[in-house]
């Protein structure tokens, strides 16, 4: 039911855009319709599919970076008070700072290319997933860790088979937030590197639309990175969330 309400919302939309758009109230340069972007993005499928590609590469490496990174300093924290304390003092200094902003130091650090992208987009997910994955450790009931103790697990044992699995339903939060965080972040990111010349994703793709003048082709990028962001939420985080803690009752 719930899934069906939100084809329908998104249909209407649609629908409601495209009838704007023909009936001619704006410009079409401002105001592209549907049809002509998906028109454009068949007639240009490979140039659409290789963009976002090149998008995607950069998302999984950096999203891989910011999990692994995560895991490390959320286990630490749990297992250090100390650690803890200054970890969040970091969070809370580095989670309001937009990715995007650290752009021209990772341009004057790593230079054009892939790197400095990497770099942000990790950025921007760790501490946010880190916050989440320390809050779920700490909301893990005690009996659960002593009984881990009275089996002899201690250290990263602890925290691999009793800390991440009781405090998952956080852990999958926190991907969620890292994950969209990196996905607006990654392609901010190739629109600010495009002015330098930098070729690969969806975001050089409106870059270079725009000045091509050809608003159907900025507005095709966008629906791919709508599309993309809905399959991401959708289906596999949705369907992850079926599995593990659903599945495990931690949620109704």
């Amino acid at each position: 039911m719930r899934n069906k309400l939100k084809a329908s919302a998104l249909l209407i939309f649609l629908i409601g855009w495209e009838v704007v758009a023909r009936a001619g109230v704006f410009s079409p340069f401002i105001f592209p319709s549907i049809s002509g972007s998906i028109i454009w993005s068949i007639e240009n499928y490979m140039y659409i599919l290789d963009a976002a590609w090149a998008t995607l590469r950069l998302l999984l490496i950096s999203i891989l970076i910011s999990t692994v990174m995560s895991l490390i300093i959320g286990g630490l924290a749990s297992i250090s008070k100390s650690i803890r304390t200054i970890v969040e003092i970091f969070t809370s200094i580095l989670i309001p700072i937009p990715s995007v902003s650290l752009l021209p130091f990772a341009l004057l650090w790593f230079g054009l290319g892939d790197k400095p992208i990497l770099f942000i987009t990790s950025f921007g997910a760790i501490w946010i997933f880190t916050l989440n994955i320390i809050n779920g450790f700490a909301t893990v009931n005690r009996t659960l860790i002593d009984i881990g103790r009275n089996f002899g697990l201690e250290s990263w044992k602890m925290v691999w088979y009793i800390l991440i699995p009781s405090a998952f339903p956080s852990i999958l939060t926190g991907f969620k937030g890292a994950w969209a965080v990196s996905w607006r972040t990654v392609v901010a990111a190739e629109l600010v590197l495009g002015a330098v010349g930098m070729k690969g994703g969806l975001g050089w793709v409106i870059y270079c639309q725009r000045f091509q003048f050809n608003p159907n082709g900025m507005m095709a990028a966008l629906m791919c990175i709508s599309l993309i962001g809905i399959l991401m939420e959708n289906v596999f985080l949705n369907n992850l969330e079926q599995k593990t803690v659903r599945k495990w009752g931690m949620k109704n």
